[in-house]
């Protein structure tokens, strides 16, 4: 990848190293610590121990390599081993119709949806972004109170930050370039009130959505940013530290997790950590075949 002028100086800005591909990665380039970015929050800083270069980060496929990066300061205070749900269940009469649905559809769908409680609290649903072929998806947590007024996914500065981490590897939410275009959607498409996680019930009702969705839009790689989105994705609910730093499989889609997206407003050290996991994602998106044509 050939990086411009204003890319390079958007990493410098955030403290973060330019990605390559593989074959050019270099073991000395280590990530400095991140004294700004385009979006600073204003809450205290907790402190981090300096983070993992991304050339150091293995990419495997469903286990754990050998110092794989450590846990993000919330996430070490977490049980070593959270129960594993069950894989979801065989698809009811509302998932199989809801898997049938064109994109208008299920935007549609989505928007009058009140299978759970969330649905008569909200403002908006929060469907996610053009449901178009994408080579890139990104599952987030459940939106903010910004994206519950508007109906938009990261319509507060969290999205600046996101956009920021794409644009740093060429991508973007919105270009015509298949290649390069992000798919965005949170992992439940309702706010919780006083952004409290959802429960159980509620994350299942709005699986075959997210199924539906990634099978429109065919990624071939997805970032599951938080805890919620990968146990939508992967089926299990443990501690982020236990799943980052290795490739994942969600239908035979390469699954990369990492840190959600809050957690990095509020924490600026982290945001290495969170880039080290989006250039593991490109790994391994360059491992995989060319998407074929549209005839």
């Amino acid at each position: 990848m050939t990086w411009t002028a204003r890319q390079q100086a958007m990493l410098k800005v955030m403290g973060l190293a330019v990605w390559s591909p593989p074959s050019a990665l270099s073991h000395d380039d280590a990530l400095d610590a991140v004294d700004s970015a385009d979006v600073v929050d204003s809450t205290p800083q907790a402190e981090a121990s300096p983070p993992p270069s991304p050339s150091s980060v293995p990419v495997t496929r469903d286990r754990a390599p050998a110092g794989a990066a450590a846990a993000a300061p919330d996430e070490q205070a977490a049980p070593t081993r959270a129960p594993v749900l069950s894989p979801p269940p065989a698809p009811d009469e509302r998932a199989r119709h809801i898997l049938s649905l064109s994109a208008d559809a299920l935007t549609a769908d989505i928007q009058a949806c009140q299978a759970c409680a969330l649905g008569a609290q909200r403002r908006h649903a929060v469907p996610g972004g053009a449901l178009l072929p994408a080579d890139w998806a990104v599952v987030l947590a459940p939106p903010q109170d910004a994206d519950n007024q508007q109906g938009e996914v990261c319509a507060g500065p969290n999205g600046v930050l996101l956009d920021n981490l794409l644009a740093a590897l060429g991508l973007a939410r919105e270009t015509d370039d298949v290649a390069q275009r992000v798919f965005v959607t949170p992992a439940v498409k309702c706010h919780p009130p006083r952004d409290r996680a959802p429960e159980a019930a509620e994350v299942a009702q709005c699986h075959p959505y997210l199924a539906r969705q990634l099978a429109l839009v065919k990624p071939r790689v997805i970032i599951a940013m938080g805890r919620v989105a990968a146990r939508q994705l992967l089926g299990v609910d443990e501690p982020l530290g236990k799943l980052r730093g290795q490739v994942h499989q969600w239908q035979g889609v390469p699954v990369v997790v990492s840190i959600e997206l809050q957690m990095l407003m509020r924490q600026i050290p982290e945001r290495p950590r969170a880039w080290a996991d989006f250039c593991l994602a490109a790994e391994a998106l360059a491992g995989q075949p060319v998407r074929p044509s549209a005839a």
